[in-house]
């Protein structure tokens, strides 16, 4: 093998190496979703599962440029897409509304890991039989990731406290999941070109790049802009923990 051969099939590889990494790292991202949902750090959870549909836009997207699409790395983005957009904003939307759960409200919302387990199933037959047939009707499991993401960014949990808006989560979870296997082809967004300089004027024609920049943006903005807690109390209530210790300590001393 010439240097020459040796130096193009170095290049050949690497360039199948980059949607590769793309997709393990929405698979660190799912699980770093998981681990930093269950310690309370909701905002960051969202955040990380928006960063993770990045990459799946962008894998996809350099795949096909490179001219490196695979069997391996359709198979290796299921199984990533599946944490990221199934199992981690599953974690999300448990914590969001089912803190004392009974079995029921338990089944509820673990119905999205079985029908999104069902979906990643059925395309992956599609992929080992190779049919003709590119898209699985349904809907894509996206949306079903973005409705806690959503909740999250809008600051709407603290209102979950209350049944009616934790039932209506729960609700939408549902649909969203049995949609999942509807019998219906839903169109993908690339197919509204014509619809996208109606909101941005100065673009000409679909960019999954700057897509992608706007939905990181959105992640860092959301994230920035999160709402601080302020204490309303009156000025004379808003003493020091020292200052209620020593008082308590020492309401008995004389001197």
């Amino acid at each position: 093998m010439t240097q020459l051969e040796s130096r193009s099939r170095w290049n050949e590889q690497l360039r199948a190496a980059v949607p590769q990494v793309l997709t393990g790292i929405r698979v660190i991202l799912g699980a770093a979703a998981i681990i930093t949902a269950l310690h309370g750090q909701h905002f960051t959870a969202a955040a990380l599962i928006t960063f993770g549909a990045v990459t799946d836009v962008l894998d996809g997207f350099l795949a096909r440029r490179l001219g490196v699409s695979s069997a391996f790395g359709a198979m290796f983005d299921v199984f990533s897409d599946y944490l990221c957009f199934i199992v981690a904003p599953w974690m999300l939307v448990r914590l969001l509304v089912a803190a004392d759960a009974n079995l029921w409200l338990e089944i509820l919302i673990g119905l999205p890991l079985l029908t999104g387990a069902i979906r990643y199933a059925r395309i992956s037959l599609l992929m080992i039989n190779r049919t003709s047939v590119t898209e699985l009707p349904g809907l894509p499991t996206v949306f079903f990731a973005f409705l806690p993401v959503a909740v999250v960014f809008l600051d709407a949990g603290q209102h979950l406290t209350d049944w009616r808006p934790a039932a209506t989560l729960v609700f939408l979870a549902v649909i969203l999941s049995l949609l999942m296997l509807a019998p219906v082809r839903y169109p993908k967004l690339t197919r509204f070109k014509r619809w996208v300089p109606l909101a941005t004027p100065n673009r000409r024609r679909w960019e999954p790049e700057t897509d992608c920049l706007a939905m990181v943006i959105l992640a860092l903005h959301s994230m920035a802009c999160r709402p601080q807690r302020i204490d309303v109390r009156p000025p004379q209530t808003r003493l020091p923990e020292s200052y209620h210790w020593i008082r308590l300590h020492h309401a008995g001393d004389p001197g």
